[in-house]
């Protein structure tokens, strides 16, 4: 298995997960395997000219279609390296590919996102999980305390009930109904008897 590598010390290629990580965007590009292959051979000699023929004969077995595949694999490199002006990987026309970089190796043993300066993937979704857990405890409040807001306008606590019997007037429901909040207060109604 390829060893994980750093591209200008900016750019960590994975291989085990085909992935490019720019770590100062902490954006990642998945790379197809041919494409990731283009790279190694060109990251193997850095600062020397690779040939299409040695390009071609080791990714594509010398398939027919191969070199414009090989033309298209550079366009898209050059893509995910933010290399707009073509001098990280320089073309040398009818003749290969110079890839201008300082490669370095990740110290094995070592997790290759925490040797290039990234917080590991784990720790990443983790403060995720926080960040979003803690959103949703905000919002469940906010709804809470909303709620208990309205439901407070809409039945004040010092309000007696209204307890009227079919022929009662507004009088006779308040005479009834002092004894709820004075216990002193013995309504008409008992009284009567």
């Amino acid at each position: 298995m390829k060893e994980p590598f750093l591209v200008n010390n900016r750019y960590l290629v994975t291989p085990g997960k085909n992935v490019l990580t720019d770590k100062t965007t902490n954006d990642e590009s998945r790379l197809e395997q041919r494409l990731l292959e283009v790279l190694y051979i060109l990251a193997a000699t850095p600062g020397e000219l690779v040939s299409r023929d040695k390009i071609i004969r080791e990714v594509w077995n010398d398939y027919g279609g191969a070199d414009e595949g090989l033309t298209q694999a550079v366009s898209f490199l050059r893509k995910v390296l933010n290399d707009t002006d073509k001098k990280i990987i320089e073309t040398i026309p009818k003749k290969g590919y110079i890839l201008n970089a300082v490669i370095s190796g990740v110290h094995p043993g070592k997790d290759p996102e925490t040797a290039a300066g990234l917080p590991p993937q784990k720790s990443r979704n983790k403060w995720m999980y926080l960040a979003g857990f803690l959103l949703m405890v905000i919002i469940i409040m906010g709804i809470y305390l909303f709620n208990a807001g309205k439901e407070k306008e809409n039945h004040p606590a010092d309000v007696a009930p209204e307890f009227k019997s079919e022929g009662q007037t507004g009088a006779d429901v308040y005479r009834d109904t002092t004894h709820i909040n004075n216990p002193d207060v013995i309504p008409d109604t008992l009284n009567a008897n």
